[in-house]
């Protein structure tokens, strides 16, 4: 008995392969899908890390120098602000849909229509 020459070696292995398409496909693309599990691991460490390095505790220094220019808020006195500019005395203006009519009407009005801040 004789080993087979190398061409037939390749031909049968190819043969056996065509039999089992799974090692063919089925193997590849398994090791590829768990291979890149593991590489994609790395990656999104390294996003959580680079994160946490932008996270960090504020001092108590830091704070007063945060609240140093803020004032504070009323309820009360914001809600007598928002009383003194809220109109009653409003008119109200129908518009038609069609858009030159639409610009012609805001042409008009637009004298009557103000902004309250």
């Amino acid at each position: 008995m004789s080993l087979p020459s190398p061409p037939s070696r390749l031909s049968s292995l190819l043969a056996s392969l065509q039999k089992r398409p799974f090692l063919l496909f089925g193997a590849p693309f398994l090791l590829f899908i768990v291979g890149g599990s593991f590489a994609l691991t790395n990656f999104t460490q390294l996003r959580y890390d680079e994160l946490e390095k932008k996270k960090r505790r504020v001092t108590a220094a830091e704070i007063r120098k945060m609240n140093r220019g803020k004032k504070e808020i009323d309820m009360h006195k914001e809600y007598e602000v928002t009383i003194t500019i809220t109109h009653y005395d409003y008119r109200q203006i129908r518009l038609s849909l069609d858009r030159s009519s639409t610009e012609q009407s805001l042409r008009l009005y637009s004298r009557e229509l103000t902004i309250y801040i």
